[in-house]
């Protein structure tokens, strides 16, 4: 059910061993300014406010990173704090040690794969929950101290895997032709298709695919399904995530439960399945009529043929049948012309 998940630590400690690597702040060369300087995160065991670009973690399993939002200069009394922001920015100055303080760390993991070698197969809720669990051991094991189940929520995925009777470009056809409202549309050569937009995701592909890319030589394809349809409905921000689902944090996805399930199973139904298979067939015919009339409104005797060469035959006949195609030009208005009783026999 939960794929990836991102969670904003919200309390947390980090000791002096800890195996974060900080990445120092770029300067400028002829007085040693720091440009890109921030204040990360304090030592537990000194005290001191390590500072930096940003601070990261990148392990087989976790991916962390403590990079806040506002940048600081220090001169020997005071320190200029630079709030960012997306058409502006706030700067204030405070006392040198005046106030130390954590930055936010993001983590992100892919719930499924932190127990399996992949993420191809969904977990009991039980399950996830004790995954949860364990990543807060994780973290303490590479010394940020933290209460797991307190840290919000920034982007949520939930999966379903269909396995299928045909090839996932089977069914290219059908998502070209869906398009979800306030959502840019994106294909990717045939064997994933995505709509998105700032706050959310949701893409359609070719599992199978995707993982024999992905391993290579490890992929051991004997293992699973000839055919699966993989969906994601992604939530990537905290606003749409509480909009949806009513969580900020990591406790409550445990007690909503039930309603992440119900969400997903909406969220699904309403974008990706809501046509029936007669409205696809009446869609498609639509746009095949209106890509005829184009061609034919063009004026050149050989318009068929010049649609034919542009859409391909091999491509169209997937798309349709020459029955379909005979009786749509017929329906044409075509003021008494004969000419195109004599282009498909």
């Amino acid at each position: 059910m939960i794929d990836t998940l991102r969670l904003i630590l919200t309390d947390y400690t980090i000791s002096k061993h800890t195996k974060l690597l900080v990445q120092p702040s770029i300067y400028d060369h002829s007085d040693g300014m720091k440009l890109s300087n921030y204040d990360l995160f304090v030592d537990e065991s000194t005290g001191e406010v390590v500072t930096g670009m940003k601070a990261y973690y990148n392990g087989e399993k976790i991916n962390l990173t403590i990079k806040p939002s506002y940048s600081i200069k220090s001169d020997k009394v005071d320190k200029e704090v630079k709030l960012k922001r997306k058409s502006y920015d706030v700067v204030f100055r405070v006392k040198e040690n005046e106030q130390a303080w954590n930055s936010p760390a993001y983590v992100q993991i892919s719930v499924p794969r932190y127990k399996n070698p992949s993420n191809f197969y969904s977990l009991k809720t039980k399950d996830e929950l004790k995954i949860i669990e364990q990543l807060g051991e994780d973290l303490k094991n590479i010394g940020i101290k933290t209460n797991i189940f307190n840290s919000n929520i920034s982007r949520l995925d939930t999966f379903t895997n269909l396995e299928t009777d045909e090839k996932f470009y089977q069914y290219k056809n059908i998502f070209d032709i869906i398009n979800l409202s306030r959502k840019k549309a994106i294909d990717w050569n045939g064997s994933t298709f995505l709509w998105k937009n700032n706050q959310s995701q949701i893409t359609v592909y070719d599992k199978i695919e995707e993982m024999n890319f992905k391993l290579k030589d490890k992929f051991e394809r004997q293992k699973y399904p000839a055919n699966v349809m993989r969906i994601e409905n992604r939530n990537l921000t905290k606003k749409k995530i509480l909009n949806n689902l009513g969580v900020v944090n990591v406790d409550q996805i445990f007690l909503a439960y039930d309603e992440l399930k119900k969400n997903h199973k909406e969220t699904i139904n309403k974008n990706i399945f809501r046509y029936e298979p007669k409205d696809l067939e009446v869609i498609q015919g639509e746009s095949l009529a209106g890509e005829l009339m184009r061609f034919y409104r063009s004026g050149n005797r050989f318009w068929f043929q010049k649609f034919l060469t542009a859409n391909g035959l091999k491509r169209l006949l997937t798309i349709t049948s020459i029955d379909t195609i005979k009786k749509i030009i017929d329906e044409m208005e075509i003021n008494g012309s004969e000419s195109r009783k004599r282009v498909i026999r």
